[in-house]
């Protein structure tokens, strides 16, 4: 049957599609029905216009499994998701909304270059998102932008195949209260923005497994974390905040830029945030373990040899000696202090790294450097510790490493 672009159709039943079965519904359709395949995953829904969903798509009948095997939006085309949707893959070129607590998805979703998914909470319940049951990726290429507003925990890689283009996270929240996104999952995505300069909420990103016995696995975000606001070093337009529960998360690109800080970043008790780019933050916190030798929470820099990063950001304990920053490559400067509100534990400059500071560092235990220490005459240490172990200031070790410790007058460094 075809009928006319003008033209309205309505069908208020259920629909089952059979095997190499298509169905086509564009704009002016109402479909007030069940979609489903005659067997599990067979069928297609080609969405050619804009179409709103009447019913579950891909619903069990009488308790069996009845999926489509495909559904498509194509360019140009907006789908509002209002019901469940099951299907082996959702190819998405055009627009795809979302709306939860009832429009999940459940099957692997592809991103064409353009392709949108909004990932969005009812305007009644303000709180959870709709969710993904699957894995999100570009279509043959990187491409595509996904959009969460509402709690979201992801149920699947992100990118794994295929990297996105954008990740937006509460870009449009107008919820009374700060929502959080769990990464349970690696993500790639050229840019992850937390929040959005018209709100004044934020959005926090927590990168944590799925279950306990995932901990021992890393979460890898390649691509950068960029707060949504205009935060800068001494300003108060802060946006994001980044929680590390990952026994090893390591972020690939930034974390926040020059002109878009997050507003705090806290790595959680005995979990390591392995950071391969500048970091732009109000503050980070060392949560937790107080132990030199080890089980210690860890700020790690493993940048690239003899590149230049800058680390901004105050960086403390939660308590009086928790954590550690290990600079393991790369040549890293540390713009603000370390330690002020609450001494950390340690810190170790590991062989060919530089850590450069011109600000003070309080620490409970030792510094060692087995790189190149570099600072400023502003520089100053204090170290203070009831634990017995070695304090203070290692250059060097006994196995032939020879750190280097450089000191540069403060008119030397300003004019270099």
């Amino acid at each position: 049957y075809n009928r006319g672009a003008t033209d309205l159709l309505t069908i208020s039943a259920n629909i089952s599609v059979g095997n190499n079965g298509t169905i086509n519904v564009g704009n002016g359709t109402t479909l007030d029905g069940v979609i489903y395949g005659t067997t599990d995953g067979v069928g297609t829904l080609n969405i050619h216009g804009n179409f709103t969903s009447g019913g579950g798509i891909g619903d069990e009948v009488e308790g069996t499994a009845h999926s489509l095997s495909t559904i498509n939006v194509l360019s140009g085309n907006t789908f509002t998701l209002q019901h469940n949707a099951t299907a082996t893959s959702v190819y998405v070129n055009g627009t795809l909304k979302a709306v939860g607590p009832s429009g999940n998805i459940t099957g692997n979703v592809l991103l064409g270059s353009s392709g949108k998914v909004y990932l969005n909470r009812s305007e009644s319940e303000k709180s959870a998102s709709a969710n993904i049951t699957g894995t999100i990726n570009g279509n043959g290429e990187r491409g595509g932008s996904l959009y969460i507003n509402g709690t979201y925990t992801t149920a699947g890689e992100i990118g794994g195949s295929y990297g996105l283009n954008n990740i937006y996270l509460d870009n449009e929240n107008t919820s009374i209260s700060d929502n959080t996104y769990v990464f349970a999952h690696s993500v790639n995505a050229t840019n992850i923005i937390l929040g959005s300069s018209t709100s004044s909420r934020n959005a926090t990103l927590t990168l944590s497994k799925a279950s306990v016995k995932d901990d021992g696995m890393n979460i890898v975000i390649t691509g950068n974390i960029v707060g949504g606001g205009n935060y800068t070093s001494g300003g108060d337009d802060s946006r994001g905040i980044l929680a590390v529960n990952a026994t090893n998360a390591v972020v690939d690109g930034t974390i926040g830029t020059s002109d878009a800080y997050l507003s705090a970043i806290t790595i959680a008790d005995r979990k390591i945030l392995t950071a391969k780019g500048s970091i732009y933050s109000g503050n980070i916190t060392l949560q937790g373990a107080t132990n030199l030798s080890g089980g210690n929470t860890t700020l790690a820099i493993n940048g690239t040899a003899n590149t230049a990063y800058t680390i901004n950001g105050a960086i403390n304990g939660e308590r009086q000696g928790d954590g550690r920053i290990d600079v393991n490559s790369g040549n890293v400067t540390f713009a603000n202090q370390i330690g002020n509100d609450n001494y950390i534990a340690a810190i170790n400059v590991a062989s060919g790294a530089e850590m450069k500071v011109s600000n003070h560092i309080y620490a409970n235990e030792t510094i060692t450097v087995l790189g190149t220490l570099s600072l400023t005459s502003a520089a100053n240490f204090t170290f203070a510790t009831t634990s017995g172990s070695a304090i203070g200031l290692k250059v060097g070790n006994n196995s032939g490493t020879n750190g280097t410790l450089s000191i540069v007058t403060t008119d030397a460094a300003a004019a270099a």
